[in-house]
């Protein structure tokens, strides 16, 4: 198949003037749609800006929504609640808990156990 000069022209000023939609719950970024952050307050995603307003415990950055939890600490789903002292400094993440945990111990749905 090959295109005309003049198909390209069009197809180029479409694009240009009319810009690309993204669906619901996602914005334009670097020629792409991208989903919001689950973070997101409901409806508050922006085809432009992404997520203008994060839920608590949650801050925006470059378009998401980031964990506002301290250093070792995380998310539970309602607050930033401390890592166990058997984790490895460090390897407290903030959405995911202890991702590592000293000798002895087992990292098991965020938590540390025996």
């Amino acid at each position: 198949m090959t295109f005309h000069f003049e198909m390209v022209l069009v197809l180029f000023f479409i694009v240009t003037c009319f810009g690309i939609e993204c669906p619901n719950n996602t914005f334009f970024d670097n020629g792409n749609c991208v989903v919001c952050s689950p973070y997101c307050v409901e409806g508050k995603c922006d085809i432009e800006k992404g997520c203008v307003e994060c839920i608590n415990h949650f801050q925006e950055s470059n378009k998401l929504c980031e964990s506002s939890c301290e250093e070792n600490k995380y998310y539970d789903g309602d607050n930033c609640v401390d890592c166990s002292q058997h984790c490895i400094n460090g390897y407290c993440d903030k959405l995911d808990g202890c991702t590592l945990c000293q000798r002895g111990y087992l990292a098991f749905n965020k938590v540390v156990v025996i």
